[in-house]
């Protein structure tokens, strides 16, 4: 899986502060991460200073990472939110983007389509180059970096959803 695949790199996760989270948080920390709880609909400025927080050292070992769900907890799914990109400005990096998918998975009848990966499942990750934030950015080139993210998390899925259509499609 991917969370088995990147453990222990130092990596914080923004997670949701609902009782799921909880759960979540959880796991995530007994696999080797640093949960961070906080969200965009819900404490939004809260969950960015935990994770600039966590990048910084600050109370507790230093983050290499921060990682979250591009989309948000209520979507609309495949639409970025601002908060990547405000941390990376914040701590002056950019925004790495990856898509990941299960070949075979069951699909919830969720807003965002959540995928299960069926067990043996391959999974096939599409990478995209680091989008640059300058350290000095105004609302309008937030938005262009949030457009370039978004740009970027659509040429992953797209090339992902190829992979798989190519290689793992037995007809």
């Amino acid at each position: 899986s991917i969370a088995y695949h990147f453990r222990k790199r130092n990596i914080a996760i923004l997670i949701s502060p609902s009782f799921d989270g909880e759960l979540i948080a959880a796991m995530i920390q007994h696999v080797g991460y640093t949960p961070v709880r906080g969200s965009s609909s819900r404490g939004g400025a809260a969950g960015l200073l935990g994770m600039q927080r966590a990048l910084d050292g600050v109370n507790g070992a230093r983050c290499n990472y921060a990682a979250f769900t591009c989309d948000g907890p209520r979507g609309p799914g495949d639409y970025s939110k601002l908060g990547g990109v405000k941390l990376a400005q914040q701590v002056g990096g950019g925004v790495g983007i990856f898509y990941a998918a299960p070949v075979r998975a069951w699909e919830l009848r969720s807003w965002d389509r959540f995928l299960i990966p069926k067990p043996f499942s391959t999974v096939v990750i599409g990478w995209q180059p680091p989008v640059q934030v300058s350290g000095e950015a105004n609302d309008d080139s937030l938005e262009a970096a949030r457009q370039a993210v978004e740009s970027a998390l659509e040429r992953a899925r797209h090339a992902v959803e190829e992979h798989i259509q190519r290689k793992h499609c037995h007809k």
